[in-house]
């Protein structure tokens, strides 16, 4: 059975109980491994600054241009290209906003968690962003999508690299993760 038939017979429920297991999962892999491998406290103190014109720079412009780079490709390529397999669509679509602020605001702090705040620095920039992109196994058997998740995952690396600090990072997977939801949502209901 292939990844749409099992994701069609999952209720929303379900998928939503699994991303959400997921991200608690990817949480506690952090906080393991920073608790073993770093200064536990010094290392999550240090990691939210905020700045806003780094802010912009390094979050909102990033993002902006994901998202409208991803608006021209969802409206020039066929939906084949780019669809997931329906699990994106399967899980936003019969959300309220606020759920899908919620849901997208966890993804981006577990994953960015993990991946940015946890192996970044103990593994370098190259590794950790190749693991994160190869973590979104479902893209392997779509090129597009796992370029581009490859590309985010290298921009989202060099954020961090320069500024060391998850809060461009998360705010940046933040925006990208809840605009296309909306997108997402938007169009199925149309």
């Amino acid at each position: 059975m292939d990844n749409k038939e099992i994701i069609k017979q999952m209720s929303s429920k379900e998928l939503m109980k699994h991303v959400l297991i997921t991200q608690g999962l990817l949480m506690v892999i952090a906080l393991a491994v920073s608790s073993v491998f770093l200064d536990f406290r010094e290392h999550w103190t240090v990691q939210w600054g905020f700045d806003i014109k780094d802010w912009i720079i390094y979050a909102v412009i990033p993002a902006t241009l994901i998202v409208g780079f991803d608006g021209i490709i969802m409206k020039t390529l066929p939906e084949d290209h780019y669809d997931d397999g329906g699990i994106n669509r399967k899980l936003f679509e019969g959300l309220p906003v606020p759920a899908i602020l919620l849901l997208t605001a966890v993804i981006a702090f577990s994953e960015e968690m993990l991946f940015r705040g946890v192996l970044q620095p103990l593994t370098g920039f190259v590794p950790a962003s190749l693991l994160f992109a190869f973590v979104h196994f479902r893209y392997l058997s779509r090129p597009l999508l796992f370029t581009g998740v490859l590309i985010i995952s290298f921009l989202f690396g060099f954020i961090y690299e320069q500024t060391q600090a998850l809060t461009y990072v998360v705010s940046a997977h933040f925006f990208v993760d809840f605009t296309l939801a909306l997108i997402l949502k938007s169009k199925s209901s149309e």
